[in-house]
C-alpha cells in the first residue's frame, strides 16, 4: 500500500458516496486496504468479488456494517437529500441527534453527515451478534471452497470510548456461543482494526494515524468510482 502517492495527496476530501452499489464497493474498499496494511503479501491479491465479499488465494472474506438502525436510516434520508435536498430528510436526520452540514470547495457545495451523540451498549452488541450469526449462516454456502474464510465487522459511525472498551468482550462472548468456519473476525472502527481468533480471542490491534486513515478513505472512494485502479501504485 502507498498513501503517499502525489495523486493522493492532490484530494483533500473525501466523500462517500451516495450510490448505493458504489458505496458499498468503497466500503468493502476501505476493509481491503487496511487488511494490506496488515498484511500485504497476505492481501496482494485479495479483490472484490461476491459472495464472498473479498476473495484471492483461497482466502475469501465477508465484509458487512455493524452500524446502528438509526444509523442507517440517517444514510438513506442523507441519499434522498443529495438527490434533492428537502426539508423532510433533513428533520428526520436532525430528530435522530444528527446533522447534514454543507461547506464550499473548489466552488462545489459538498454536503456530509455527521452523526450526533447518544449510545446504547445492548443495542449495540445486538446488532454485532446479529450481523455475525448472518454471515455463519451463509458462510455455510463457502463449505470446502476456501482454506481460510474470515469476517471483518465494519463501523462507519463515530464510536464512543466506551464502545471501544466493551467491543473485545462482545466478541469473545459471541463466538464463543457459536460454531464458526470464521478463523478471523476483524473490526474495523475509526482508525483502527482489531483482529479475532475463531474464539473470538484478541490477538491484534492495529491502529493507523489519522492522516493514513483520511487518505485510505480517499484511495477507497476514487477506487471505487473508477478514477483508480487495484492495479495502480496506491494499492501495491
Amino acid at each position: 500500500m502507498n498513501l503517499n502517492t502525489e495523486r493522493l495527496e492532490k484530494i483533500d476530501f473525501c466523500e462517500e458516496p451516495s450510490d448505493k452499489e458504489i458505496r458499498k464497493n468503497y466500503q468493502e474498499l476501505y476493509v481491503l486496504g487496511f487488511l494490506r496494511i496488515l498484511d500485504s503479501e497476505k492481501y496482494k491479491n485479495v479483490v472484490l468479488k461476491d459472495r464472498p465479499d473479498l476473495q484471492g488465494d483461497s482466502i475469501g472474506i465477508e465484509v458487512t456494517l455493524i452500524d446502528s438502525e438509526r444509523d442507517r436510516q440517517n444514510q438513506g434520508e442523507f441519499e434522498k437529500y443529495i438527490e434533492k435536498p428537502n426539508k423532510r430528510s433533513e428533520n428526520i436526520i436532525k430528530n435522530n441527534g444528527a446533522e447534514i452540514k454543507e461547506y464550499s470547495f473548489q466552488n462545489h457545495i459538498i454536503r456530509s453527515l455527521h452523526s450526533g451523540g447518544g449510545w446504547n451498549a445492548e443495542n449495540d452488541k445486538k446488532i454485532i451478534e446479529a450481523a455475525i450469526e448472518k454471515k455463519i449462516k451463509k458462510s455455510r454456502k463457502f463449505d470446502g471452497m476456501y482454506g481460510e474464510l474470515d469476517i471483518a465487522l465494519l463501523r462507519t459511525e463515530l464510536t464512543v470510548s466506551a464502545w471501544k472498551n466493551e467491543i473485545a468482550g462482545w466478541i469473545k462472548g459471541i463466538m464463543q456461543s457459536k460454531t464458526s468456519e470464521f478463523k478471523y473476525i476483524f473490526v474495523l472502527y475509526s482508525s483502527s482494526c482489531l483482529v479475532f481468533d475463531t474464539d473470538g480471542n484478541l490477538i491484534e490491534q492495529k491502529d493507523i494515524s489519522i492522516r493514513d486513515c483520511k487518505k485510505l478513505h480517499i484511495l477507497a472512494s476514487e477506487t471505487a468510482v473508477g478514477r483508480i485502479s487495484l492495479k495502480d501504485l496506491e494499492w501495491n
